[in-house]
């Protein structure tokens, strides 16, 4: 089925099948979510500031983000115990598990994800409300090329944003995911088995283990550039990993209606304004 661009709004019967996959499946697949033009933009940034980003972890650290080895065994001598990780500086730490720094994330280039008429449009009408808001700022992440350290492990989204009752993730590539390149895998209809209880490790934080879970179908989904995989805050996913010969980026999005209170920042869609949770209460 292919959709309509993100500059227009789906057809309720599409919508239809969006709440349908969700429900049945825990997961839905929306093509060109986003407008082309957007998704090519912040697709270009966000490959750029990699670039600058490679060159200030090798700084700190004397590693060089590409070599995989190295990384590896930098990451080795931190498994003695989570605080000589936690005594790292927080962009190195943002850096190791994938993630771009705070301060990029904050880029008010990103905001032009909550203006994607597609995509909003697809939301309002899993969420059944109108006043969306965007848990702010988005994450913003990079797996290179045979780098695990950066895989996430399976888990569910509730178990990290204990501050939403009720959500939607926005998962969006800023390049072709392919099996080799690899995106997100998840569990069908491990949804309904509701919020599971998650262990703890060092680098990632919050994860289930695997066993017991064969009985799901593990999906790899493949998508293009402007394309954007929504899953609810119960359904268990993980990376696929990257074996590829290039990185791959992508933005993930947890939108939620006013009637869901949040005690972080957001950003409300209909007016494009950040809201700090004290201007909230």
């Amino acid at each position: 089925m292919t959709f309509p661009s993100g500059s227009m709004s789906l057809p309720s019967a599409t919508h239809q099948h969006v709440r349908e996959a969700l429900h049945r499946d825990g997961y839905a697949v929306i093509k060109q979510a986003v407008n082309p033009i957007t998704a090519m933009r912040l697709s270009d940034m966000v490959y750029m500031h990699l670039n600058v980003y490679r060159g200030s972890f090798r700084a700190a650290t004397g590693v060089d983000l590409d070599d995989a080895q190295a990384v590896s065994k930098y990451v080795a001598a931190l498994h003695d115990g989570e605080s000589r990780y936690a005594a790292l500086d927080k962009d190195v730490q943002h850096l190791l598990r994938g993630e771009f720094p705070l301060v990029f994330r904050l880029g008010e280039e990103f905001r032009a994800i909550a203006s994607q008429r597609a995509l909003i449009a697809a939301l309002q009408a899993v969420l059944a409300k109108v006043n969306l808001r965007m848990h702010y700022p988005p994450m913003i992440r990079f797996k290179q090329p045979g780098q695990a350290q950066a895989n996430v492990p399976m888990h569910q989204d509730c178990s990290y944003n204990a501050h939403l009752e009720e959500f939607v993730t926005a998962w969006l590539p800023l390049c072709e995911i392919t099996d080799a390149c690899g995106g997100v895998d998840v569990l069908v209809g491990s949804h309904r088995d509701g919020a599971l209880p998650h262990g703890r490790q060092v680098i990632w934080g919050n994860y289930v283990e695997e066993v017991g879970l064969q009985r799901f179908k593990r999906v790899h989904v493949t998508m293009a550039l402007g394309d954007a995989l929504l899953f609810g805050p119960y359904t268990l996913h993980a990376s696929h990993a990257n074996t590829s010969e290039r990185p791959r980026c992508s933005i993930d999005c947890r939108f939620f209606s006013r009637l869901t209170a949040s005690t972080k920042h957001y950003l409300d869609v209909a007016t494009g304004r950040v809201i700090t949770p004290a201007l909230a209460a």
